[in-house]
């Protein structure tokens, strides 16, 4: 954890490196300069954004939530963090296959909704002119019940308050099977990118 906020430290210093303004016209060295300084500020924000994701699966794992399982999607790699403990709730324990068509449905879910998740982006970029035009990895995690409801929708990076009332509209038509055991919390990559 120590090294994490190492990186985050870092990230900000390079930040604050990267946005100093120079006037004039730059030439070629300032510009490759420049080009280092922003790849060396992404690979420290990817850091920094990766902590993140640990702190916060550190947090949703002690607090409180004894029962429920984190479901990842990393790429082409499916992590499931944790295990749940017998009787939360009187729930008990899912199994790996019921964990493993949770995340397939959920994963057709978000996907099917990937046009309307575009549109609320190209919308919240049109309505706030402070969001950078740029390619973003929103994280989508929710909560999947036994009964096959889908609660507690979380998005990150935070775009903006109307991105976010739009992403939880889309959110609130999804769901998946019922099942036997406790929560799950499901998590998707989705890339958004500007409208061009």
């Amino acid at each position: 954890m120590k090294g994490c906020l190492g990186l985050v430290f870092i990230a900000g210093m390079v930040a604050l490196a990267c946005g100093s303004e120079q006037r004039g016209a730059p030439d070629e060295a300032t510009m490759n300069k420049l080009v280092e300084c922003q790849q060396e500020r992404d690979r420290a924000k990817t850091a920094t954004d990766m902590c993140t994701k640990q702190l916060d699966e550190a947090k949703s794992k002690s607090s409180g939530q004894e029962g429920g399982i984190l479901v990842r999607i990393d790429g082409d790699t499916l992590n499931i963090m944790g295990k749940p403990s017998n009787g939360a709730g009187g729930e008990g324990t899912i199994t790996d296959a019921d964990a493993l068509k949770l995340t397939e449905e959920f994963n057709a879910q978000v996907r099917g909704s990937k046009n309307s998740i575009q549109q609320c982006y190209v919308s919240a970029l049109k309505k706030n002119e402070s969001i950078q035009a740029r390619q973003i990895k929103l994280a989508v995690r929710v909560t999947a019940t036994s009964s096959g409801r889908i609660t507690s929708p979380a998005f990150s990076p935070s775009i903006s308050p109307d991105f976010k009332a739009c992403m939880e509209k889309i959110a609130s038509r999804w769901k998946v099977a019922s099942y036997q055991g406790s929560s799950v919390q499901l998590e998707y990559p989705v890339t958004l990118t500007p409208a061009e």
